[in-house]
């Protein structure tokens, strides 16, 4: 590949990128800490490079659920880390187990009791 093919890829690339920060769009860190660090940007800011945007639909509803203690809870135990306390592994969002908005989740007491217990 020449160059400048690669040159122009790259343009391209950026500029899809570009058009991301232009909309409405989940913004993250990734060092977190103890609680959820997930907001709204609806003014099209730009991150630094530790930052990490979600674009696309129903992100006020996927920003209910990462800040939703017991999801928070499973990403802590199960998904956070990698060499850095407390890092936020973006590519371990896809296996979090974010309910569908069009289900709802009926707990037991026992069930409950146990979520309350060990958070």
């Amino acid at each position: 590949m020449q160059l400048s093919s690669i040159r122009e890829n790259l343009i391209a690339f950026c500029l899809i990128l570009w058009d991301d920060f232009n909309h409405q769009k989940l913004v993250f860190s990734r060092i977190s800490g103890d609680t959820p660090a997930f907001a709204i940007d609806k003014e099209k800011m730009f991150t630094n490079d530790t930052g990490y945007i979600i674009t696309g639909n129903n992100l006020e509803y996927l920003l209910q659920q990462l800040i939703n203690p017991i999801i928070w809870f499973s990403f802590k135990k199960f998904y956070m880390g990698g060499g850095i306390e407390k890092e936020f592994k973006v590519n371990n969002l896809l296996n979090l187990p974010v309910p569908f908005m069009d289900k709802e989740i009926i707990l037991n007491s026992v069930e409950k009791s146990y979520i309350r217990d060990v958070m």
